[in-house]
């Protein structure tokens, strides 16, 4: 009967005659006396119920690496005890406010259980999405691994891949192109991979016809062009 947590019988039973009131008999079974409810709730914390915390959080990502923040987390009648979180891949923190980094990009379901000062709890989740701003492989180094050539209406579309060692794609690599038309003219470009390594360029109104590709740098924060 207590507010918050669990009492056992004999704690509650003593709670009971303690709190009784005293009808002054001297029977020799009369008992601790008349139960006062009142006095008894007191001493107990009864009375009442525990409500469950509510947890809420918030987030920030950069490339695979978060921060979790569950401090906007309440309980209406009490105090949170403590923060557990699951990161959807395996892997569990705890406190108010964590960091995490992933290993592969991908899309997470984040959960926090807070815990109240009676033990009651209340739980939040969140698809969290993160990306690799690198090598997801942990090459050593990058190389174009495909470019294909296509048509898109009147527009030429070039493909291309970019890997590192380990033959996995490479997020975050700045490309330049010079594609060429036979017989005709030549257009340059540039741009950014994306986390599974590959961009498209789009040569606008180009015309059907043969092309050829080059590509004139990559560059990356921490891989070379082999």
């Amino acid at each position: 009967m207590a507010a918050k947590g669990t009492a056992s019988f004999s704690t509650i039973e003593g709670t009971i005659k303690s709190t009784a009131d005293d009808l002054g008999l001297s029977a020799d079974k009369q008992g601790a006396g008349r139960i006062n409810v009142g006095a008894f709730l007191g001493a107990t914390g009864g009375g009442t119920t525990n409500s469950p915390p509510t947890a809420s959080f918030t987030y920030t990502c950069t490339d695979l690496s978060c921060n979790f923040d569950g401090t906007g987390s309440s309980d209406s009648d009490g105090t949170i005890s403590s923060y557990a979180w699951d990161f959807g891949d395996g892997t569990t923190g705890t406190g108010a406010t964590v960091s995490h980094t992933y290993g592969a990009g991908g899309t997470y379901t984040v959960t926090l259980t807070v815990t109240d000062d009676g033990g009651a709890t209340g739980s939040a989740s969140q698809s969290v999405s993160v990306t690799s701003g690198g090598s997801t492989g942990g090459g050593s180094g990058m190389h174009v691994h495909d470019i294909d050539h296509y048509m898109g209406g009147k527009s030429a579309l070039i493909d291309f891949w970019v890997y590192d060692s380990n033959e996995v794609g490479v997020g975050g690599v700045t490309i330049s192109v010079t594609v060429c038309k036979e017989g005709g003219s030549c257009a340059s470009g540039s741009g950014t991979t994306d986390s599974n390594g590959f961009i498209e360029f789009k040569w606008r109104n180009s015309g059907s016809g043969t092309y050829t590709s080059c590509v004139d740098t990559l560059t990356h924060d921490t891989l070379t062009w082999d």
